[in-house]
């Protein structure tokens, strides 16, 4: 179990109203001039797989009980996010719409990564 575990969510037993790992997938753009940015990845992902997609592009993706545990680390790419997927639609949808209240709040239109 632990190389599933982002944070502390122990307490949700697969089978009872959880039947699965939630699968996410982030991508993210860093620079040349930003090493510090797949520096960070590297340190932080935990249980999760960085890929080099392309120059200046990367692929986060793991398995995780509680994907809900990583909104706040993912938050620290705002800006940097290319997309972002998540086999749990909550919270994918909690993601794009915690953005989209950020944006409004500056009176912005709506945040990009192809949701809807």
């Amino acid at each position: 179990m632990e190389q599933h575990l982002w944070g502390v969510s122990v307490n949700i037993p697969l089978g009872e109203g959880k039947s699965s790992l939630d699968h996410v997938e982030l991508v993210v753009r860093a620079g040349e001039e930003e090493p510090y940015i797949l520096q960070c990845l590297e340190r932080e992902k935990r249980c999760g797989k960085v890929t080099k997609l392309a120059e200046g592009r990367y692929q986060f993706t793991a398995d995780v009980r509680d994907a809900g545990e990583m909104l706040p680390w993912m938050r620290t790419f705002i800006g940097r996010i290319e997309s972002f997927t998540c086999s749990n639609n909550k919270i994918e949808e909690r993601f794009w719409q915690d953005l989209d209240d950020v944006y409004a709040m500056y009176g912005l239109s709506k945040a990009g990564g192809g949701h809807e």
